[in-house]
């Protein structure tokens, strides 16, 4: 089967590799597609992020989807032939942190693409069954790769219970965003902000259900927002950029006594933001931590047409286009926001 693999910054290669078999406990899906997260073009291009870096060749992608081909084992047996949406996070189910119900913080957690899981670029890989969910045969292989940044909107809601009519600004607003953003409008946040550098960006945002966009690179958005909210700042700031100063500029756009939630990853592996605003201003911090137990939510809101996942997926590719893929998600070209990457149908 084919594989496409990080070799260093900037070089992807395919070849052919055995196809694996599964385990017991484990299915072996074939890949549907795979979509282009931030995080992975932060490792194909600085062959890191944060403290783990990629050492030796290998594979990335996380946002994934297929069928199951066949079962390790037969309490699993169940789900071939099946399209199945697939929880890229792997928790050990043992420790005092997954027993509390809080297995996205699995202290032990494996997570697929980033070292030492090699990831779904590929055409075929084992996972286990427990964390494969079945979609309905409807939804397509693109839209079912997009359910997981769906299910960390989905999370970050949980986290924030935002209530009717208050305000909220999300700070970038590429795929998770956007999802962000429509998951905010159903809770009928006003004003809803969006803040981003891209206008395009921007314009998909006002799609989504933004009330306001603020380009950030042109003037202080800060100031921009305290006008739009006549002084008072957002109740609710959902940062989801990609740059060192999305934090601080979420923090210093937050009325007293907000919430901040820091979705974002960037490549330095310290967030910075104003210690004084935050104290000042009593605001409580939430770093967000992938998501939590929602890809079935997730699934079910996609079958209704609660989200529309299709409008952010703007560009496709074969895997072995998967380099200009990132070539152009590094650059921001061509108006691209979520990249599918279309291995099996």
């Amino acid at each position: 089967m084919r594989a496409a693999f990080l070799e260093a910054p900037r070089r992807i290669v395919v070849r052919e590799v055995e196809t694996p078999r599964p385990k017991a406990g484990e299915v072996l899906v074939r890949v549907g597609s795979c979509g282009v997260c931030g995080s992975d073009v932060h490792l194909y291009r600085d062959g890191r992020i944060g403290d783990v870096a990629v050492t030796e060749p290998h594979i990335l992608g996380h946002e994934f989807g297929g069928v199951v081909e066949a079962a390790g084992s037969r309490e699993y047996e169940h789900l071939v032939g099946k399209k199945v949406a697939v929880e890229p996070a792997i928790p050990c189910m043992a420790c005092e942190v997954c027993l509390s119900g809080n297995q996205n913080c699995c202290p032990d957690i494996l997570f697929c693409g980033l070292p030492p899981t090699q990831g779904a670029y590929r055409e075929r890989l084992a996972w286990p069954g427990r964390l494969c969910e079945p979609v309905p045969d409807h939804l397509t292989h693109d839209q079912i790769a997009a359910l997981e940044p769906l299910a960390i909107a989905v999370h970050v809601m949980d986290l924030a219970k935002p209530g009717l009519g208050r305000s909220a600004a999300v700070f970038g607003v590429g795929m998770i965003g956007q999802m962000i953003l429509e998951a905010a409008r159903k809770h009928e946040l006003a004003p809803l902000i969006a803040v981003d550098r891209l206008p395009y960006r921007l314009e998909m945002a006002k799609a989504a259900g933004a009330t306001h966009v603020v380009n950030a690179a042109e003037g202080d958005p800060t100031a921009e927002i305290m006008d739009i909210t006549h002084g008072r700042g957002v109740a609710l700031a959902f940062e989801a950029t990609n740059v060192l100063e999305g934090p601080g500029l979420a923090v210093a756009a937050t009325a007293h006594a907000g919430k901040v939630y820091l979705c974002g990853i960037c490549e330095e592996a310290q967030t910075v933001y104003s210690g004084s605003i935050a104290r000042r201003r009593g605001l409580t911090v939430y770093s967000i931590r992938r998501s939590r137990r929602t890809l079935e939510r997730a699934i079910r809101l996609l079958e209704v047409g609660a989200f529309d996942v299709d409008r952010t997926i703007t560009h496709t590719f074969p895997l072995e286009g998967l380099g200009e893929a990132f070539e152009m998600m590094c650059d921001y070209r061509d108006g691209i926001l979520k990249a599918m990457i279309r291995i099996g149908r």
